[in-house]
């Protein structure tokens, strides 16, 4: 039996990760941990500790090293996007393997900004993006866009999707802005202006060794995404600090997707991937929109961490992701036929439809519709017809 610990237990992310590790046909003991101890309480591992926050710093390495001793800890998974730069710079010290990028890549990975301007140097499809340094410069940054009409104000740093707003005039985003900078303590240049993507959605995950891609699942955004702080708590905007950005931070949350076959996406997720990393190790979790001429742009890249909804892509097809990634940190030999590498979400349609206070469901479509009953109008009409005469007679 192999022992991993997965942080931030508790949360949707990590109790999410610890199913998808059950489906492993591997033995695992499961440890969890986190700073809340409240939200503590709902993980799903199969023991939990309460450690320092991450903000503590040595501390909360201390915690961990302890714990790993303690359980003989195999594996240290990630949940949490804040974490990504301090483990990736101090995994040699945990005494327990990892499977993270190099630090470097995760230091680029965390600015919008950096990535967007990499990838359209390296001709891949990104939404152009102008920093906003200072509220005076705003006016000219608008000039600077093919489309000017309506543009996407977003925080530049990573895992922060409530400084995000749409703005069609320069007094918009000027405000915003403005606002945030002194409601929310944020420096000048944290916020920035960026091409607004009117079409579709779509979130890939992608498992990598040394830059040969292991496996990659597709979903596709069937409803808009809603905004929310986790624990219940504001979540304000904060620039990067000691313990990495943004460890509360608000997160938009797409309520149903649909596992797709997208080659055109999946395209520009691996060469985006490879722009970045040419050695690409552990995960990378690509998000795009389409622009207004329906190619799909690249607008976040997270690393280090699995999706929230990874139970989507490790329920369907042949293989599971996480089962996978626990395999590959520990050294053992994995395999996957060239053409399940991007193409591996089995027969038929399939949805995972999420709730804020419900665990996410995974269904076929054909199940889908086996659960509820949809009336034409012509039945309607009958039913109704029926009712009336019979309060009549």
């Amino acid at each position: 039996m192999r022992s991993v610990l997965v942080t931030f237990a508790g949360g949707a992310a990590a109790n999410n990760l610890v199913s998808s590790l059950r489906r492993s046909p591997l033995a695992l003991r499961i440890v969890g941990t986190h700073a809340d101890r409240f939200l503590l309480a709902r993980s799903t591992a199969d023991r939990n500790y309460v450690v320092p926050p991450l903000e503590a710093g040595a501390a909360h390495l201390e915690a961990l090293r302890a714990i790993i001793v303690r359980e003989a800890i195999d594996l240290v998974i990630p949940s949490e996007h804040a974490e990504i730069p301090v483990f990736s710079s101090t995994c040699d010290r945990l005494g327990a393997h990892m499977l993270l990028p190099f630090h470097r890549t995760v230091e680029v990975c965390r600015d919008r900004h950096a990535v967007a301007r990499l990838l359209r140097a390296g001709g891949i499809p990104a939404p152009e993006t102008h920093v906003i340094e200072a509220l005076d410069a705003v006016p000219e940054l608008f000039s600077r866009f093919k489309h000017a009409d309506q543009l996407e104000c977003r925080s530049r740093w990573e895992a922060c999707g409530r400084c995000s707003l749409t703005v069609r005039r320069p007094g918009q985003a000027a405000f915003w802005a403005a606002y945030c900078q002194e409601m929310r303590g944020m420096p000048a240049g944290c916020l920035m202006l960026s091409d607004y993507l009117p079409g579709r959605s779509y979130a890939l995950q992608s498992l990598w060794s040394d830059g040969d891609l292991i496996l990659a699942k597709a979903c596709e955004w069937q409803e808009p995404g809603v905004t929310f702080a986790p624990g219940g708590a504001p979540a304000d905007a904060r620039p990067p600090g000691p313990a990495g950005p943004f460890a509360r931070s608000a997160q938009t949350t797409a309520i149903l997707g649909r596992a797709v076959d997208a080659p055109v996406p999946a395209g520009i997720c691996m060469a985006a991937v490879r722009v970045l990393d040419r050695h690409a190790n552990g995960l990378f979790c690509v998000e795009l929109k389409e622009d207004r001429d329906g190619v799909p742009c690249v607008t976040d890249i997270h690393v280090g961490t699995f999706f929230a909804f990874t139970p989507l892509f490790d329920g369907i097809g042949r293989h599971n992701m996480a089962d996978l990634y626990v395999r590959l940190a520990l050294g053992e030999e994995v395999s996957v036929a060239a053409e399940e590498r991007l193409n591996d979400i089995g027969a038929g349609e399939s949805y995972l439809i999420r709730d804020f206070d419900g665990k996410p469901l995974l269904l076929p479509a054909a199940e889908i519709a086996r659960r509820y009953t949809e009336l034409s109008q012509e039945e309607i009409r009958q039913i109704l017809e029926r009712h009336e005469t019979g309060r009549e007679k």
